[in-house]
């Protein structure tokens, strides 16, 4: 991801991030305005680490584990994908999803959509668990 900043710097980051660029890009931005130094703003982001199992990736001997599990919603499903998929390299990736909580009557739709979102990522296999997992699988289904 790269940002920019009043055209004073262009800064990118080489981390894989969890969260849609504006999860990262508004609080660099934030530090530049109470004059923290971009670089140093951006350094300070790659430093921290993710809360308990939010976005949080783990490397469990030749596997790798991408833990989106607190509070799931589906801009961090869509997150997790797409750093599974780009993480994952020439290995097969899996994705065990559970329920996202408190969607409302768009629960069903939005579960479907991250399944084949999952789908098209080319990760191997997705393993769905809970009230909402036939309806994932299904979306999963439908993008093939």
């Amino acid at each position: 991801m790269t940002c920019a900043f009043d055209s004073l710097a262009s800064i990118s980051l080489m981390r894989p991030s969890m969260k849609p660029w504006s999860v990262t890009a508004v609080p660099v931005w934030i530090l530049t305005r109470i004059n923290v130094a971009p670089v140093a703003a951006v350094e300070a982001l790659e430093a921290g680490e993710p809360v308990g199992d939010l976005g949080r990736v783990l490397a469990l001997g030749k596997h790798l584990l991408v833990a989106d599990c607190y509070n799931a919603n589906p801009a961090s499903a869509a997150a997790a994908i797409a750093t599974l998929a780009d993480l994952k390299g020439e290995a097969r990736g899996i994705l065990v999803m559970g329920d996202m909580l408190e969607l409302g009557p768009q629960a069903a739709d939005l579960h479907r959509e991250i399944g084949q979102r999952a789908a098209a990522s080319g990760l191997a296999l997705l393993c769905a668990h809970g009230p909402h997992a036939e309806t994932l699988a299904a979306g999963a289904r439908t993008a093939g």
